[in-house]
């Protein structure tokens, strides 16, 4: 499991640092944590997007937002900022804080800029504090001093139980980021919440998520990237009107009780920790498993190809495009997973555009592209994909899904297969859903390999009736799957 912040060696790459070898070995690392991981928290719905554009596995990544141990604000007291910094800013000032990581990404440049316009002002009543680390935490200071700029002030690192009492002392949090908008989504939005926390209202500077939450619940301003002119207007607003910093900050501390609740947090990471335990364990108990059906696939994918030609290319001048259909059906761990087949419908055109029934040569051929067996062949991808297993409990749809109790859901913790235990009569002492979990709790290559065995040569116990699915009981048959595959044909 890994803990995602930000993406550093993204936010390298897009500032141009690639050539470098840390960055470069940075990239590298995000990749194999995407191979090696089996469950990633994000800190926000921008590094989960960020983290899918990447490549990374949609089921993978689980959002869970920051949140901050509310007891060292609750007992925290505003003090004066010479506790911190000296020179500090005058008693009177308005004082926007930054607090986080001084590097290139977050746009302290940007800052001082804004400090700039304002002294040009003559606005000594607003002040700018930086707190954090970083690259560029030098640089930040031989540029305040370089430019003169009075009215910007950093403070010395500071010990973690005095923070909560520095960011009560000021009046506004800032939420940064350079004005390349390639970086916006990877940055982590710097103690957005501790704001939230201290009951600061927040000015952020670049578009998403922060901004969102800021706007939906009026908590501050969002700013466009480079407004350096807004950002400063909108300080000065507050500096003249500091019943309306008062009424942005109560509503901040709202946001956060109501958003940003450090015990709804913890329960959320302790389920996913459990889920991806539960899931780990169970893949650990398949791995033979996968190995059986990723190779017997292989081996029939290949001796099968010119075959599987054959029939696409009938299909294709029998029903026209597309040749391939399926549907989106729930796999391991319930995770959808489109399921390929050929198309069977019968009200398709040709390619010359005339109706299939017109052309009554292709009616035997049709028949037999009809066989269950030719249609599902090109399912054999998914099973080498892992999406699917050769033997495994029945296919449901998203549907039956949604209502399947706790219990039943056990049988998404093994893939669905191409052929169920329940076709051909193995466990017919138990009936639809039953028979899947009693595959679940039994399975093993041998039992498997008498599966396959019976489906292929036609042995057979007396199979059972499958039940209609009615909440957590049963299963949608199979029959009814192909005919929404039927109706949601979809090219490739």
């Amino acid at each position: 499991m890994v803990d995602v912040r930000s993406i550093q060696a993204v936010i390298d790459v897009k500032l141009g640092r690639r050539r470098f070898i840390i960055p470069r070995l940075k990239e590298l690392a995000v990749k194999w944590a995407n191979t090696a991981s089996s469950t990633m928290i994000s800190a926000s719905e921008d590094l989960t997007r960020a983290l899918i554009r990447l490549g990374f596995s949609r089921h993978k990544v689980k959002t869970i937002a920051n949140a901050t141990d509310r007891s060292p604000f609750q007992f925290a007291a505003a003090l004066p900022l010479t506790n911190w910094m000296k020179p500090a800013p005058a008693p009177r000032n308005l004082v926007a804080i930054y607090a986080g990581r001084i590097d290139v990404a977050h746009g302290l440049g940007g800052l001082l800029d804004v400090a700039e316009f304002l002294a040009e002002r003559d606005r000594n009543d607003i002040s700018f504090v930086v707190v954090g680390d970083g690259p560029q935490r030098r640089a930040v200071g031989e540029a305040v001093r370089a430019r003169g700029l009075e009215n910007v002030f950093l403070a010395d690192r500071i010990v973690e139980d005095s923070f909560p009492a520095l960011l009560k002392s000021c009046d506004i949090g800032l939420v940064l980021g350079n004005q390349n908008q390639a970086v916006h989504a990877n940055l982590e939005p710097a103690n957005f919440t501790a704001y939230l926390a201290a009951r600061l209202p927040v000015i952020a500077n670049y578009p998403g998520a922060v901004a969102g939450h800021i706007v939906r619940n009026e908590i501050g301003a969002a700013l466009r990237p480079g407004d350096l002119v807004a950002f400063a207007k909108t300080l000065e607003r507050l500096a003249d009107n500091r019943d309306e910093v008062k009424r942005l900050a109560g509503n901040a501390a709202k946001a956060e009780v109501s958003g940003y609740d450090p015990e709804a947090q913890k329960s959320a990471i302790n389920s996913v920790v459990v889920t991806a335990l539960s899931e780990s364990q169970a893949k650990r108990g398949q791995i033979v498993k996968r190995y059986f059906d990723a190779i017997i696939a292989a081996f029939l994918l290949i001796v099968l190809s010119p075959l599987l030609a054959v029939i696409a290319l009938i299909v294709r001048l029998l029903r026209g495009a597309p040749i391939l259909a399926g549907e989106t059906v729930p796999g391991l761990f319930g995770r959808p997973f489109r399921r390929l087949r050929f198309r069977t419908e019968q009200d398709g055109f040709l390619s010359g555009g005339a109706p299939i029934s017109a052309f009554k040569p292709g009616a035997a051929v049709g028949g037999i592209i009809n066989s269950t067996w030719v249609t599902r062949s090109p399912s054999l991808w998914n099973v080498f994909r892992g999406d699917l297993s050769l033997v495994g409990p029945q296919v449901i749809t998203l549907q039956d899904l949604t209502s399947m109790s706790g219990k039943a859901f056990k049988r998404q913790f093994m893939r669905p297969g191409l052929i169920s235990p329940a076709s051909v009569g193995i466990g017919a002492e138990h009936a639809g859903l039953d028979a899947d979990l009693w595959y679940v709790q039994n399975h093993s290559i041998l039992l498997d390999l008498e599966i396959i065995g019976r489906s292929l040569f036609g042995w057979s116990k007396s199979k059972p009736a499958q039940k209609q699915f009615s909440g957590s009981s049963g299963i949608e048959p199979e029959s009814q799957i192909d005919a929404n595959e039927e109706r949601d044909g979809v090219a490739y």
